[in-house]
């Protein structure tokens, strides 16, 4: 009976270890898939920037890109969750940040371009319009 017992507890060790593993993994799994994702597209705007302003009015005339990609725009002057999130993908592209980031900036797959015509060519080889 005792032999029984200590078999069980054995196998109810190494199930257990094995959830525990499983679990460990998928939660990884999910931090980095949210973390890092490179996938996105998204244009770091300030309030009453005329550079932004360029970019804007050039994606307001070339809708047809909106449906090659979906750009999701952020604005920093006033938003400092979005001023932090720039600085960080500024630094991911190796960028100095140490005096701030110029915007417009355009994060997209891992690349950063900034200014409004660099972002402006950009967006026109990407999607070829």
């Amino acid at each position: 009976m005792t032999g029984k017992i200590y078999l069980y507890l054995i196998l109810l060790v190494i199930i257990g270890s094995i959830a525990l593993i499983a679990v460990g993994n998928l939660r990884s799994e999910q931090s980095t898939s949210t973390s890092t994702k490179t996938d996105e597209v998204v244009l770091y705007v300030g309030e009453g920037c005329p550079h932004c302003k360029s970019v804007e009015d050039f994606l307001a005339s070339h809708s047809e890109i909106g449906k090659t990609l979906k750009i999701e725009q952020k604005e920093v002057y006033e938003n400092q969750s979005n001023a932090q999130e720039l600085t960080d993908r500024a630094q991911s592209c190796k960028l100095e940040t140490r005096n701030g980031v110029a915007v417009p900036f355009l994060y997209f797959k891992g690349e950063c371009v900034t200014g409004d015509q660099p972002i402006i060519d950009y967006l026109t080889k990407k999607t070829k319009v």
